[in-house]
């Protein structure tokens, strides 16, 4: 086993907090088997793409009016530049006053964002992170509130864990306590400051609950996945589907394999010269079922060119029929109508209670 690491690539351990902190390049085979939710003397690998807990806080908890205790005030001030992952983009903080940028975790769950008590497991770390060298006069500091409590509870001081003198990232760490449900960020700027800009606010949790986090990527662990922004897919054909919906595992009906089994539905983008289209790709006879949400703003009405369809099917267009033979009795309560593909005409079936009559809606021949 060798080292080889001179002093002067050290950083001491006033500025960095970890065991070990090397200014420069490190270079290793392979690093050990780990987990984005390590835990339980699981290694665990932080990555603010992966396991940032404030990840697009400004759209995930924005304002909602859900201020319970009302002395406790809601999100305020959050700039999508502090939540986008991209250091490059920032906000002015402005000068001679503290800004408080509050993150209010409460809301309904499953909506995107959102959570009844707050993080279950908080302890770990946040970092405030500073564009470029644009921090000059400021100084941070972090409270929370934890369940329905209104008061704010100061966290530790900021350590500056920089790896630039001129670019400032602080951490701040989170103890264990439950619950946390309010984190209100205070940035101080003295009077006359140069501008000061704030690139983003993180926050890593050692005990990483999937409920609370939502994290932003697909992971084949968790029955829900969330994803932000455009999701890019590659160009399928007829029985390969750009996007699958996987039918019960071992199974061998369906459209394309995946694992073990097939897809048994899924859908694709046909890139044929001019043909580009969407379609629809399943291994069932019923390729397209809609149905309610149980919401009266969503009794599963379908609208082709009509953005508030008020019928089960409106289409704001024109109807084309192919030619067809005669096609089987409709069930009781149904109807099937077609254009005959002997004489041209159109028709139509009705069974209603169990007798089925066939009617001309217009003779071709006439």
């Amino acid at each position: 086993m060798s080292y080889n690491l001179f002093l002067s690539q050290i950083t001491p351990p006033s500025v960095e907090t970890s065991a070990l902190s090397v200014q420069g390049e490190i270079s290793y085979d392979s690093t050990v088997w780990g987990s984005t939710a390590g835990m339980w003397g699981t290694p665990l690998t932080r990555l603010a793409e992966f396991n940032d807990a404030l990840y697009r806080a400004d759209t995930r908890y924005a304002p909602n009016a859900n201020v319970s205790p009302t002395n406790c005030p809601d999100s305020i001030n959050l700039s999508a530049a502090m939540f986008d992952g991209d250091f490059d983009t920032s906000v002015v903080v402005p000068d001679g006053a503290t800004t408080e940028y509050i993150v209010d975790t409460y809301g309904t769950t499953g909506s995107g964002g959102g959570i009844y008590r707050g993080y279950i497991y908080p302890q770990g770390s946040m970092f405030v992170i500073f564009y470029h060298d644009d921090h000059l006069g400021a100084t941070v500091s972090v409270d929370v509130t934890y369940d329905a409590s209104s008061a704010w509870v100061a966290l530790g001081a900021p350590v500056d864990v920089s790896r630039n003198s001129l670019y400032k990232v602080y951490k701040i760490d989170v103890p264990t306590t439950n619950w946390v449900r309010r984190m209100r960020l205070n940035v101080t700027v003295a009077a006359g400051s140069n501008p000061v800009k704030l690139a983003g606010w993180s926050y890593f949790m050692e005990r990483f609950y999937f409920g609370d986090v939502e994290p932003p990527y697909a992971s084949k662990y968790v029955d829900r996945n969330s994803l932000h922004g455009q999701v890019v897919l590659p160009d399928g054909v007829n029985d390969d589907a750009a996007l699958g919906f996987q039918a019960t595992l071992y199974s061998q009906a369906g459209t394309h394999t995946f694992g073990r089994g097939k897809f048994g539905a899924g859908i694709s983008y046909a890139s044929a010269a001019n043909q580009q289209r969407l379609m629809l790709v399943s291994g069932a006879a019923e390729a397209l079922t809609v149905t309610g949400t149980g919401h009266a703003n969503g009794p599963g009405k379908v609208g082709i060119n009509e953005t508030s369809p008020a019928a089960t099917l409106d289409i704001g267009g024109t109807l084309a029929l192919s030619q067809a033979a005669t096609p089987a009795d409709p069930a009781s309560g149904k109807v099937v109508m077609w254009m005959d593909s002997v004489t041209g005409d159109l028709m139509i079936k009705i069974n209603f209670g169990g007798q089925v009559k066939t009617f001309t809606l217009a003779d071709y021949s006439a």
